[in-house]
């Protein structure tokens, strides 16, 4: 039975000897819509079930290697090494998530680890880049030293593959342009407004918008135009209604006040009180403005 002080060694050659195994999840290209599904529901399902499934024969035993290891940081972060470079596809992509997992549980200085998580940024495997995009994103600040990489891999492929119909690629796009724009990164912002443009996956743009603060001369109209044409008559608004005004807000450009405090007076109309209440705290984000508000004051 391996001793702690060897299960790093033996776990790291079993990766060498893991090197030619094959990735049948780099050929998973189902991109399944679900009708009347709002999408931000359909791709958080989606997500649960990538993070879910196990790609790689050896994973359940990696784990238990981590979990042997427990506090020995550096002997774990030379088996992620080794997992996280190696060329066998699968065990590459379970490793992102033991590497976050790591970063998350344990504090001190995981450059190394964001590092190894960038290299999985790989424009001729999108899937595994989609996975490590979504890593970094989540790691935010702590995915700084990613920055460069993942600017690089948005570059390589340009902000139409926000849009592209391949969905593999675009969901690895879509991800490292969210995990950039986290980092109030403004080279995201080209593919974000290609997705408020087209409409293509426009909602996940709009979850990430606020972060953008120096583009807010760029977003603030689009997300104002969207927050104008939202239907506020159902008996559920828009589930990306309450995530446009909080961009709205983030963004702090005043040039958003008339829109939100149209959307007040729309919802109050419609006695969306749950929405008016989100279009208040955007306004008061703003600071104290009373004659903003008399239009509605009286309702």
């Amino acid at each position: 039975m391996p001793t702690e002080s060897t299960a790093g060694a033996d776990s790291a050659a079993l990766m060498r000897e893991r090197a030619d195994g094959s990735c049948a999840c780099t050929a998973d290209a189902r991109s399944a819509a679900v009708e009347d599904v709002p999408p931000q529901i359909a791709a958080a399902f989606a997500g649960l079930e990538r993070s879910n499934r196990g790609h790689a024969p050896t994973t359940p035993l990696l784990r238990a290697f981590h979990a042997v290891l427990g506090a020995r940081l550096s002997e774990r972060t030379a088996l992620l090494t080794e997992q996280l470079r190696s060329p066998d596809p699968a065990t590459c992509y379970d490793a992102i998530r033991m590497a976050q997992e790591l970063i998350t549980s344990w504090r001190g200085e995981h450059s190394d680890h964001v590092l190894l998580l960038a290299e999985c940024l790989l424009p001729e495997d999108p899937y595994t880049s989609a996975a490590a995009g979504e890593s970094l994103g989540s790691l935010v600040p702590v995915s700084e030293p990613a920055r460069e990489a993942l600017a690089a891999y948005v570059a390589a492929h340009g902000p139409d593959a926000w849009a592209t119909p391949k969905p593999l690629l675009r969901h690895a796009h879509q991800e490292a342009v969210m995990a950039l724009a986290r980092l109030a990164d403004v080279r995201a912002l080209p593919s974000m407004l290609t997705a408020l443009d087209t409409d293509v996956d426009a909602w996940r743009a709009v979850q990430v918008s606020g972060h953008l603060r120096p583009a807010a001369a760029d977003l603030v109209p689009q997300l104002s135009r969207r927050l104008a044409e939202a239907d506020f008559s159902g008996q559920w608004p828009d589930m990306s209604t309450a995530a446009l005004m909080s961009a709205l807000a983030a963004l702090g450009d005043p040039a958003a006040i008339p829109q939100l405090t149209d959307a007040v007076n729309t919802a109050v109309r419609h006695k969306q009180w749950r929405t008016a209440t989100s279009a208040l705290d955007a306004l008061a984000s703003f600071g104290p403005r009373p004659h903003r508000l008399s239009r509605w004051s009286g309702c």
